[in-house]
């Protein structure tokens, strides 16, 4: 039970490491992800209705930034 233990400790720790290596920026992929989603709930809620009293140009804006977000994103990691 011991030798279990002690081989995955050794096994689990490069796993970590290379993982710790591929993941992207952390705050640039927050921004990223919170700026999908607000733009997926402002066109959800808009089209339901809800948020009709938002001008059109404020969606597209939310788009716009969300297409531009997601090249920024793509060159940066081709880098």
């Amino acid at each position: 039970m011991k030798i279990m233990k002690s081989l995955s400790i050794v096994v689990s720790h490069p796993i970590e490491s290379e993982n710790a290596m591929n993941q992207p920026n952390n705050s640039r992929a927050v921004v990223y992800v919170v700026v999908l989603a607000l733009t997926a709930i402002v066109w959800i809620l808009r089209g339901l209705g809800l948020f009709a009293f938002l001008p059109g140009f404020v969606l597209w804006i939310l788009i716009g930034l969300s297409i531009v977000l997601t090249i920024v994103n793509g060159l940066i990691e081709v880098r």
